[in-house]
């Protein structure tokens, strides 16, 4: 494996490159609470010395001379760049033009073939990211649409509103004269600006994307940021490539994502996948889930994955929503069974060791004849389902 490894300042970054975020990446899903943090640790903590953020690791992209894929940091990295966008927007409101475009020029610069670009691309959010954020002037795309889209309007507007807060907080201070004032408000805007510039990153570059990749499973699979989910959408992803400009594993993905976002109770996509592949090919555990799936899903086996993956979703919505399906006069017990498990926690009902949930999730499309092995080796039907699930439900261990 090579790669190579170097404290840089986020400016030096900056210029150097220009950014990519894979479609098999997670989409952009920061909260307020982590953009409040990093505003703390950049901007407000931040004394103006060397202030280390953490890492990214990045390969070079395919085809491309000055463009970089980012594999792992791109959550902070887009962030940053939505500070340096606020910032030109206030000195843009404020009448200082100097500011507003030296801080634009490192957002959106020109490349060694002489044409303009924005220094950050993600692949599933570009057109709404280049056009709220990035784009100098109003947006003309409307409102957000989809989750990703929402998370990036809503950090984007709260970034807006700190550095507003910082004019706001010079034009109410009566120690400044009034013809003082734009200076102050230029210099506060700049130390703003030179804070997140110069910020310290550990800039991790692989040779290539399998490099690349290993180096964000071993930095995350212990992880703090990252669920199992994330790792099998990018190991199951990068098995998939799409085709010219359709991106269909990409949209089977997110049409399972999509269910469940639509589910009226909280679905976690990591319980599905423990259910899913309990039910299809043995034990394991959330540690283990991606290194399972890794072992034993290859190219040759993605798009089947995927299918069964989009077939469980269906199910397991049944199973965790009763009310989401139309049920036959004759399914009244299955009904009452999953209503039951229903009161119990996902988190119960996902990482059960016996596999009722499992038995519950393909009963849940099947009549009440419908025979499945137990986990302990009993046969059982449907209605005897009902009985045994209530007592293994509150025996359910947390095999983990």
């Amino acid at each position: 494996m090579k790669f190579t490894s170097q404290d840089r300042s986020l400016r030096q970054i900056l210029a150097g490159n220009f950014f990519f975020v894979p479609r098999y990446q997670r989409p952009y899903s920061w909260t307020r609470e982590n953009v409040d943090d990093l505003w703390t640790d950049a901007v407000d903590d931040n004394d103006g010395g060397d202030y280390f953020i953490g890492s990214m690791v990045v390969h070079p992209k395919q085809g491309s001379k000055d463009t970089v894929a980012v594999i792992d940091g791109q959550q902070r990295l887009t962030t940053l760049l939505m500070v340096l966008r606020a910032v030109r927007e206030v000195a843009d409101e404020q009448g200082l033009t100097k500011l507003a475009n030296g801080t634009h020029n490192v957002v959106e610069r020109k490349d060694e073939e002489d044409e303009t670009r924005f220094v950050l691309r993600a692949e599933t959010s570009r057109k709404f990211l280049d056009d709220h954020v990035f784009a100098r002037g109003p947006g003309q795309l409307g409102d957000p649409d989809g989750t990703e889209q929402e998370a990036i309007a809503d950090a984007f507007a709260r970034i807006c509103g700190y550095v507003n807060d910082e004019v706001i907080e010079v034009q109410e201070d009566e120690a400044v004269k009034p013809a003082q004032k734009p200076i102050v408000t230029e210099a506060r805007l700049d130390a703003i600006r030179d804070k997140i510039l110069g910020l310290r990153v550990v800039f991790v570059e692989a040779a290539g994307q399998d490099d690349a990749t290993t180096v964000f499973v071993t930095m995350n699979s212990r992880g703090k940021d990252l669920e199992p989910s994330d790792l099998v959408k990018a190991q199951l992803l990068q098995h998939l490539p799409k085709k010219g400009g359709l991106d269909a594993p990409m949209e089977r993905w997110q049409r399972v994502v999509a269910k469940f976002d639509a589910s009226q109770v909280d679905i976690d996509m990591t319980d599905f996948l423990l259910a899913a592949w309990r039910s299809r090919y043995g034990p394991t555990t959330r540690k283990s889930l991606d290194k399972d799936i890794r072992k034993t899903i290859k190219k040759s086996d993605a798009d089947r994955f995927l299918s069964e993956l989009s077939d469980d979703a269906e199910r397991y919505r049944q199973v965790v929503e009763p009310s989401y399906r139309r049920w036959a006069r004759n399914q009244t017990e299955p009904r009452d069974s999953l209503l039951f498990f229903s009161t119990f926690s996902s988190v119960n009902r996902a990482r059960c060791s016996c596999r009722c949930c499992e038995l519950a999730t393909r009963s849940a499309s099947a009549t009440p004849n419908y025979v499945e092995r137990c986990g302990r080796s009993r046969t059982i039907t449907s209605r005897s389902m009902c009985s045994q699930a209530r007592v293994r439900a509150a025996e359910c261990p947390r095999s983990m």
